[in-house]
């Protein structure tokens, strides 16, 4: 299931009938999936996290917390729609949240868009970033994935590896690449978040 987050992302926007070669419309999306009534905004301590799936009366429903940033909030409907995709699929893999993360990515960024906007405007992580209305580090991921170019992306938290088979090397050794050139390596500081670097291949 892991591998299949393109398809489901291709699915969702399909059931939906909107047009994959415009950036999502998250809301719209719930809209055309859930029903008109399915996303709530409720007060930041009700829930535990930005986001939440729950099932009231047999009708799945989004509840997002209050006060987000308009780019995490198209994040987290995205999140949290995929799992609602995946739960009714039956899916239960325990790495769910990973590949609600990957499917939510690919209905923000579908490939088909990235692919048309990589011609026109051309491969600016702040660009397309803007253009998508999502993160720069939600954009390289996709870039890495869409085009198979290998990518990593070195967090405080975590490295993240796209792309296609590369000889990175472990954690450590990728996260002291961020400091120093390496031929062969593309280094990118992010915009939007200073403390991230995208290495490219």
């Amino acid at each position: 299931m892991t591998n299949d987050f393109e398809w489901i992302a291709d699915e969702v926007l399909r059931l939906a009938d909107v047009d994959e070669m415009a950036p999502a419309k998250p809301v719209a999306l719930v809209r055309a999936l859930l029903g008109p009534g399915a996303l709530f905004s409720v007060h930041a301590r009700s829930l535990p996290g930005d986001g939440s799936l729950a099932v009231v009366n047999g009708q799945p429903r989004i509840y997002i917390r209050q006060g987000l940033s308009p780019i995490r909030r198209r994040w987290v409907i995205c999140h949290e729609l995929a799992e609602w995709w995946l739960w009714q699929s039956g899916v239960r893999d325990e790495q769910i949240e990973g590949v609600a993360d990957a499917v939510a990515a690919a209905v923000l960024a579908p490939r088909r868009a990235v692919r048309a906007a990589l011609k026109s405007a051309g491969p600016s992580y702040t660009g397309l970033a803007e253009h998508f209305g999502t993160t720069e580090s939600c954009i390289a991921m996709r870039l890495a994935e869409v085009t198979g170019r290998p990518m990593a992306l070195v967090a405080p938290a975590k490295v993240r590896v796209r792309g296609e088979d590369y000889a990175w090397p472990e954690e450590g050794q990728i996260r002291s690449l961020r400091w120093t050139r390496r031929a062969g390596l593309e280094r990118t500081k992010l915009h939007d978040d200073r403390r991230r670097v995208v290495l490219s291949a």
